[in-house]
């Protein structure tokens, strides 16, 4: 059974970045009487033409004739990931984290999806963050996001993510979301030493230290200029 090449898997993967809600075209059920490998090819079609809906079926109706195909099952989790089924979406992306190979590139992105998926789900108790144990007076992390305009649509939505780079602090964590070319802001924030990563789907942009001191604000921008990535981990295949 033939794989599809590391250039498709790329294609694919660059459209887990893309907007939640990005223009889909109108779903079409697939033809009955197509074999696996049609399917396959034709899950693959419709996901670069994001038409998330109709990917989903076709996949789903690939899985009935193969249950343990990798791609098949990739193409489900980014089809759920980007219908917003976040639950089931993180089923698929573990399985395939499960059953394939380190090395391969939907098994990193799968991780990586898996990864960034977690502030949704588990934010932290805000009475945490208030004060620091001994009383000391808490700081602000704030900026502005900007340069990169990956795909049309609504504005992308980043997770950001402030952990804790010191002995003393590294149980700490602080979580915010923030729309792509846009500010963001964390507040009541126990001063010390950090880390702040900021990613947009499985693609990290920003990663950079940050010393908060107490009882103001710390400005770290975040400009294509200090990326970590580069615009083109988020150009779908139909982007110019």
């Amino acid at each position: 059974m033939s794989k599809l090449s590391p250039v498709v898997l790329l294609a694919v993967a660059a459209l887990v970045v893309s907007c939640q809600r990005a223009p889909r075209q109108v779903a079409t059920p697939p033809p009955v009487t197509q074999s696996f490998e049609e399917l396959r090819t034709d899950g693959a079609a419709r996901l670069a033409a994001r038409d998330w809906e109709g990917a989903l079926r076709v996949y789903q109706a690939a899985l009935a004739a193969q249950p343990d195909d990798l791609d098949v099952r990739y193409g489900v989790a980014i089809a759920l990931s980007q219908l917003d089924r976040a639950e089931e979406a993180t089923h698929a992306f573990a399985w395939v984290v499960q059953h394939g190979s380190p090395d391969q590139e939907s098994v990193r992105v799968a991780r990586q999806w898996l990864a960034s998926a977690r502030p949704a789900t588990a934010e932290p108790p805000a009475e945490r963050a208030a004060t620091s144990d001994d009383g000391r007076a808490v700081g602000t992390v704030r900026g502005r996001t900007e340069g990169f305009n990956p795909t049309p649509g609504p504005t992308a939505t980043l997770r950001i993510l402030l952990e804790g780079d010191e002995a003393g602090n590294r149980d700490q964590r602080y979580w915010a979301k923030a729309r792509l070319n846009d500010r963001y802001e964390i507040s009541d924030v126990v001063p010390g030493g950090y880390r702040l990563r900021a990613q947009l789907g499985p693609v990290r942009l920003w990663e950079t230290r940050v010393v908060v001191e107490r009882g103001r604000p710390t400005v770290v921008d975040l400009t294509r200029a200090t990326a970590v990535a580069s615009i083109e981990a988020l150009r779908s295949p139909s982007s110019p």
